[in-house]
């Protein structure tokens, strides 16, 4: 991103237009999207059209609302100075994305950075590259200049580390492994960026637990299946909770208010359900803990300082202010 280029010197409010024009772009779309989504990564195709388009979408507009509300502020010091502080974009943005979620990832990463006057540069996994691609078309059609949002797609080992590695990227976000990941940060380590903050989720290890009634039907899955085991009371499932270096989510289903208030203070997990599973939004910010989490969150006003550097300014007076 270089100075006096057409997106620094863009207003802020013009990069919502932007967002939300990538939003409506991606609904006129979404038969065709979600298609080429399934066809590509193995997703079952209604849940897509039926739901997860219409998150991503709204993903785009929750980020679009942001753009121009990104402020710094004004801090009384001593003597006559006059202190402020600037929230500016980090810069160029590497996102490296998963396979299992590549269109909603896309936005996750993608919305949030572009919000704060950064530019992107996408790494899609190997596996499921088609929705990115259009994506990425569709900035062109939406009239984000040339730069702005680029998708490369690649191996981890050659695109991905090149990405990783390279100088001029300032920040990285992934969601993936924990191996990829710590070797992420192993290259980031090596050119020097000791003040990144860097962004993502390493693995997705969510807790599951139902109090005394057996609930009947089916329940989708993700990963390895872990059978299911008695529990005695709160203690011995807060235990096994946490006994973990994984700390993604996790829900529990009760009719007891203590149950409920008892467990989502105690258990070590970025998100909680009570009654439910996997509502998000987002306004809400979502990540985990431990070794799920690199540092900050992703969606909600959260993520929103990962893409921002914090510069402060102290102007001389002839007065004190």
């Amino acid at each position: 991103m270089e100075f006096g280029s057409p997106w620094q010197q863009m207003d802020a409010s013009k990069r919502g237009v932007l967002l939300r024009k990538l939003a409506d772009l991606l609904e006129r779309d979404k038969l065709y999207l979600c298609s080429l989504e399934s066809l590509d990564s193995g997703k079952v195709f209604m849940p897509l059209y039926a739901f997860e388009s219409g998150f991503v979408a709204d993903m785009y507009r929750y980020f679009a609302g942001w753009t121009d509300k990104i402020q710094g502020r004004t801090i009384p010091i001593e003597g006559a100075y006059f202190c402020y502080t600037r929230h500016e974009p980090v810069g160029v943005c590497g996102q490296i994305i998963p396979w299992n979620f590549p269109m909603a990832m896309f936005a996750m990463k993608v919305a949030p950075a572009v919000a704060c006057g950064n530019t992107v540069v996408v790494k899609p996994a190997e596996q499921a590259t088609l929705s990115s691609l259009y994506m990425g078309k569709l900035a062109i059609e939406a009239g984000f200049p040339p730069g702005v949002i680029n998708v490369v797609p690649g191996f981890g080992q050659t695109a991905g580390a090149a990405l990783s590695s390279h100088p001029n990227v300032n920040k990285v976000s992934f969601t993936g492994s924990t191996q990829v990941g710590q070797a992420i940060m192993g290259a980031r380590a090596k050119i020097k960026f000791k003040n990144e903050k860097p962004l993502g989720r390493l693995g997705g290890k969510s807790h599951f637990f139902f109090f005394g009634k057996r609930r009947k039907g089916n329940f989708q899955i993700f990963g390895p299946v872990q059978s299911i085991m008695k529990f005695k009371d709160m203690e011995e499932i807060v235990a096994r909770a946490n006994d973990t270096k994984y700390g993604l989510a996790g829900a529990i289903f009760t009719e007891d208010i203590d149950t409920a208030m008892t467990f989502t203070s105690r258990v070590k997990a970025g998100t909680v359900w009570v009654n439910c599973y996997l509502p998000m939004s987002p306004a809400a910010p979502f990540g985990g803990f431990k070794m799920v989490l690199l540092l900050g969150r992703e969606l909600g006003e959260y993520c929103l300082q990962a893409y921002t550097e914090i510069k402060t300014v102290v102007m001389k007076t002839s007065v004190k202010l």
